[in-house]
C-alpha cells in the first residue's frame, strides 16, 4: 500500500470556483471552472518511493521465508505421519493379542504357568495398548498439522 501511495502522481483537480473581490468603492464576484494540478518540480516524494520499494522487497523476502518454512514443516509432519502409520501396520493388532491372551489364560487354568507370569503378561498387554494408543495419537496429530498447514482443516475429516 505504501508503494502504491509512493507511486501516485499529483492529482489533477477540476471544479467550480468562486472569487469575491472587494475594493474601497467596488465589489466584484466571479464564477468559473478551475483546473489545478501540482507541478512536478514540487513533487519531493522520491525518498518515500525508495523507502516503500525497500519495504516491499523486505516483505517479499519474509513471505518467501514463511512459505519455505511451512513447506519444510509439511514435509516433517508427513514423515512423522508415515512413520506412525508404518509402526501401526507392523505392530500386532488387537485380535492377535486377544488370541495370545486367551492362550495364556487357558494355560493358567490348567496350572502350567504361574500367577506371576500371568500378571507380567497382563502388564505387557497394558503397556502394548498404551504404546499403540500413543502411535495412533501421534498419527492423528501429524495428520491434523498437515491439514492445517495445507489450509484443509475445514474441508477434510480425520
Amino acid at each position: 500500500m505504501n508503494l502504491e501511495k509512493a507511486n501516485s502522481y499529483p492529482n489533477i483537480q477540476i471544479g467550480p470556483t468562486y472569487e469575491y473581490e472587494s475594493a474601497p468603492f467596488t465589489h466584484s464576484n466571479s464564477f468559473g471552472v478551475a483546473l489545478t494540478m501540482d507541478l512536478p518540480i514540487f513533487n519531493i516524494n522520491k525518498a518515500g518511493r525508495a523507502k516503500a520499494r525497500k519495504e516491499v522487497m523486505v516483505s517479499r523476502k519474509i513471505l518467501e521465508n514463511i512459505k519455505t518454512e511451512s513447506e519444510l514443516d509439511i514435509e516433517a509432519w508427513v514423515t512423522k505421519y508415515n512413520q506412525y502409520r508404518n509402526s501401526l501396520n507392523t505392530i500386532a493388532d488387537k485380535k492377535r493379542l486377544e488370541r495370545k491372551h486367551r492362550k495364556i489364560e487357558a494355560l493358567f487354568r490348567r496350572g502350567i504357568i504361574s500367577t506371576s507370569l500371568v500378571i507380567e503378561s497382563h502388564r505387557q498387554l497394558t503397556e502394548f495398548f498404551t504404546t499403540r494408543f500413543d502411535f495412533e495419537l501421534g498419527a492423528v496429530e501429524a495428520l491434523w498439522n498437515i491439514y492445517k498447514l495445507n489450509g484443509q482443516i475445514n474441508k477434510v475429516k480425520l
